[in-house]
C-alpha cells in the first residue's frame, strides 16, 4: 500500500519475516487463468525474497529462493499458476487501466501489461488490494510518527543487522523513539474526506475489473489489516508509555478508524459493482480483519505479529506491511471466501461447419466478444478490418467480416478493445427475440436499469435503454417499432456520432 520512498525514518523498528518458499502444485490447471494485481500489500512489500527483476515493484512470485505474496498462494491453492502478476508498490487504483505507473519504472497500466503478457484476451479470475495509496494513508502514518523532525542517527546506533534487516531491539514492546510525536488535529476529517474521494475511483475500478474477468469469472478484493492491534489489548508496557511503534495510543484508535472506514467503503463499492454486474460475474470482498489477521496479530498484539514494524534498511518502503505470515493469513482469508474457481470452458473443435449465430446479447454475437481487440475479432473473420478516424484517435470502427452478411452491423472500438455493436438488419436479434421492426411492446421483456431519452437528431424517436452490469442494450423505438437497436458499454451507448 505504501509509497514512502519520499521520506525519511529516523525510527528502525521491525518484525522480522519468517523465511517462507511456497512450492507450485504439482499439477498446476492451465485450463484457469488467474491475474494477480493491486499495490504493495498485494505485491509482496515486506517480504525479504522478491524477483530481483522487478526492484520497484517488490513481487514475491514464489519461485526457487523466492517469498511468496499471498495472490500467488491463492491461485495455488485454486489449482493454477498465475498467468500474469501485475501487483507493485505504490500503485494507485486508475494504474490498473488508466495510466501507467511511472514512478515504478511502468509503460503500462497493470492490465494491459498482464493481458499482453499472458496474451489473453480475459481472465478467469483475478485478486486484487488497492485504496491505500490513493489515501495516502501511508504519509499519514509518518504525520504520526513525527519522523520528519526526527534524525535517523538517533535511532541507527540501537539497531541490529539480521537476516539482510536493520531493526531494533524488543525495547519497550517495539518503542524506540517518537516520545512526543501526534498526528495532525485534522486526521480523522482529513482522511475520512480522501476516503469518500476514492469511492469514485473505486467504483470506476471495479467496472473496469469486471471487463478483464470472462463471464462467470471470479473477483477477489482484499480489504487492508489493521495494523496496530486494539489499544485494549496492548501489552501492559505499551499502555504505560501510551505508545506503539512510536504511535501514540490515541493516535493509534484514529489509525484503526481510518483503516476501517477505508475497508468498509471498499466492501461497499465491491456490492455496488456486483450488484451492477447483474450476476454476470462472482464478486467477493474479503475482510482480513477478521478472516485472516485478527485478532491479536496486529503490532503490539497477544500474539506473533503479522507486520513489520517501522524497518531502515534494506527498505524502508516495508515498514508497516505485512511479513510472510501475513501473507499467508491473507491467502487464508482469502481462500476461505473463495475455495474455488471454476475451470475455463473447454474448446470445442468440430469438422463441420457451425451453425451461424444471430444472436446479439450482453457478452457478444458469435464469435465476437466485448472486451476483445480489434485484431482478435478481425481473426474470426466476423468482422472486418480495424479503421481509425484518423491515427490519434483512441476509437475506432469495423463492420461485418466474411462469416456474415455485409451491413449486418458495424462495431466500435475504444483503445482497440470492442466496447459496442450496432445493428442495422432485422435477421440479428437479441435473446428476447426482438430486432428491428418488432413491436416495442417487446421490451417488457428486457430487464435492467431501463431509462428513456429523444434521439439527439431524429425526432419522434425515444432511446430506451437498459442496463444491467457493465454493458447494457439501447433500442431506438418509432412509431412504436423498433428502428435501430445496439449493444454496449455505457460510456460507448453514449457516443452520438463518431467517437463523440
Amino acid at each position: 500500500m505504501a509509497r514512502w520512498s519520499r521520506w525519511a525514518l529516523p525510527v528502525i523498528v521491525g518484525v522480522m519475516a519468517t523465511l517462507h518458499v511456497a512450492v507450485p502444485p504439482a499439477q498446476a490447471d492451465p485450463a484457469i487463468a488467474v491475474a494477480v494485481f493491486g499495490d504493495s500489500y498485494s505485491s509482496g512489500e515486506g517480504l525479504q525474497l522478491v524477483d530481483p527483476g522487478e526492484p520497484q515493484c517488490q513481487r514475491a512470485l514464489g519461485g526457487a529462493g523466492q517469498s511468496t505474496a499471498w495472490g500467488v498462494q491463492v491461485a495455488r491453492r485454486w489449482g493454477a499458476e498465475p498467468k500474469w502478476f501485475a501487483a507493485c508498490t505504490g500503485a494507485v487504483s486508475t494504474n490498473f487501466n488508466d495510466t501507467p505507473q511511472a514512478g515504478a519504472g511502468r509503460t503500462k497500466t497493470q492490465l494491459a501489461e498482464a493481458l499482453a503478457g499472458s496474451g489473453l484476451e480475459a481472465f478467469d479470475a483475478l485478486t486484487a488490494s488497492f485504496g491505500g495509496n490513493d489515501i495516502d494513508f501511508d504519509a499519514k502514518i509518518y504525520d504520526c510518527l513525527g519522523l520528519e523532525s526526527l534524525p535517523v542517527a538517533a535511532a541507527a546506533g540501537a539497531g541490529v543487522a539480521a537476516g539482510g534487516w536493520l531493526v531494533a531491539p524488543p525495547v519497550a514492546g517495539g518503542y524506540v523513539a517518537g516520545a512526543f510525536a501526534r498526528c495532525s488535529d485534522d486526521t480523522d476529517a482529513a482522511m475520512r474526506a480522501r476516503i469518500e474521494e476514492a469511492r469514485g475511483g473505486l467504483s470506476g475500478l471495479y467496472k473496469q475489473m469486471a471487463r478483464a474477468v470472462r463471464p462467470g469469472g471470479t473477483i477477489a478484493i482484499a480489504g487492508y489489516p489493521q495494523i496496530l492491534e486494539t489499544v485494549g489489548d496492548w501489552p501492559r508496557i505499551n499502555k504505560a508509555l501510551r505508545r506503539c511503534q512510536g504511535i501514540h495510543i490515541e493516535d493509534a484508535d484514529k489509525l484503526n478508524g481510518i483503516n476501517a472506514r477505508l475497508n468498509q467503503v471498499i466492501a461497499e463499492q465491491v456490492k455496488q459493482a456486483s450488484q451492477e454486474d447483474g450476476g454476470a460475474h462472482r464478486w467477493k470482498f474479503v475482510d482480513v480483519t477478521t478472516g485472516g489477521f485478527g485478532p491479536h496479530h496486529g503490532l503490539c498484539g497477544t500474539e506473533a505479529a503479522f507486520l513489520n514494524g517501522v524497518t531502515l534498511v534494506p527498505r524502508r518502503e516495508r515498514s508497516f506491511h505485512p511479513n510472510q505470515a501475513g501473507h499467508d493469513a491473507y491467502a487464508q482469508a482469502v481462500t476461505a471466501a473463495v475455495p474455488a474457481v471454476e475451470r475455463r470452458p473447454p474448446k470445442v473443435t468440430t469438422t463441420t461447419a457451425p451453425s451461424l449465430d444471430l444472436t446479439l446479447d450482453l457478452t457478444g454475437l458469435g464469435p465476437l466478444r466485448f472486451g476483445m481487440t480489434a485484431a482478435a475479432a478481425t481473426a474470426t473473420r466476423a468482422a472486418s478490418s480495424y479503421d481509425s478516424i484518423e491515427p490519434s484517435a483512441s476509437c475506432g470502427f469495423a463492420g461485418a467480416g466474411p462469416l456474415y452478411k455485409e451491413g449486418d452491423f458495424s462495431l466500435t472500438y475504444e483503445d482497440r478493445r470492442l466496447v459496442r455493436f450496432d445493428v442495422a438488419s432485422s435477421r440479428i436479434r437479441s435473446p428476447h427475440g426482438i430486432g428491428i421492426g418488432s413491436p416495442s411492446s417487446k421490451l417488457s421483456a428486457v430487464q435492467g436499469i431501463r431509462s428513456e431519452k429523444p434521439h439527439h437528431y431524429n425526432a419522434g424517436t425515444t432511446q430506451i435503454r437498459f442496463l444491467k452490469g457493465a454493458v447494457g442494450y439501447q433500442f431506438d423505438v418509432r412509431a412504436g417499432s423498433i428502428v435501430a437497436w445496439a449493444v454496449g458499454t455505457p460510456e460507448a451507448l453514449d457516443l452520438v456520432e463518431g467517437c463523440a
